[in-house]
C-alpha cells in the first residue's frame, strides 16, 4: 500500500477513511480527523474499545445503505465550498 504524505491528507481523505472504517462520520469529526495526523487518525480507529458514534442520518429504521456520496451530501454547500468536496461526486 503506497502510504500518503502528510500534504496529501486532507478532508476528504478523512471522510473516505472514517466511511471505509465503520459507519461514517458527523462533519465535525471529519473535519476533527483532518486536523490530525493520519497516523493518529487511523491508530485511533483500531484501538480495540473505540468509539465512534454513527452519524445522525443512520438509525435503526434506516432503510437506505448510507455511502460516501451521501454522506458528502449531508454537509452544508458552505462546508462543501470551503473544504473542496463536490455535492454528488464519489
Amino acid at each position: 500500500m503506497k502510504l500518503l504524505k502528510p500534504d496529501q491528507w486532507n478532508r476528504e481523505r478523512a471522510a473516505h477513511l472514517l466511511v471505509r472504517a465503520g459507519f461514517g462520520a458527523t462533519p465535525a469529526q471529519i473535519k476533527r480527523a483532518a486536523n490530525r495526523p493520519m497516523e493518529e487518525v487511523v491508530d485511533e480507529l483500531l484501538k480495540p474499545g473505540a468509539e465512534v458514534a454513527p452519524p445522525s442520518c443512520i438509525t435503526p429504521e434506516s432503510k437506505n445503505k448510507i455511502n460516501f456520496r451521501t454522506l458528502k451530501n449531508t454537509l452544508s454547500a458552505d462546508e462543501r465550498n470551503q473544504e473542496s468536496i463536490p455535492a454528488g461526486s464519489s
